[in-house]
């Protein structure tokens, strides 16, 4: 089980993921296209990150804020890897 600070973008453009970067104190942000009202944007977050995983999500901090604490099922360098793979970090 791994669990990763999350910066959430809520109403963007385009679903998306990428590295926080050295001074932001997350290890990814997602842009989401759901609003945060009624629970979408968690909803998508969560679907977004279990698509990409293939894991089960939850989110255990931070369900009505923008910085969120994730508990992703699994072993965690893997985790880790596929999301930098998927944020275009160490390819």
């Amino acid at each position: 089980m791994m669990r990763l600070r999350i910066k959430v973008k809520p109403k963007r453009k385009r679903l998306g993921l990428k590295d926080a970067g050295p001074f932001d104190n997350v290890d990814f942000v997602v842009s989401l296209t759901q609003p945060a009202e009624g629970n979408k944007a968690n909803r998508q977050l969560v679907e977004f990150l279990e698509k990409a995983t293939g894991k089960n999500v939850s989110i255990v901090a931070g369900a009505t804020a923008k910085l969120k604490l994730v508990e992703i099922d699994g072993e965690g360098k893997e985790i880790r890897e596929k999301l930098e793979r998927m944020a275009g970090k160490g390819t």
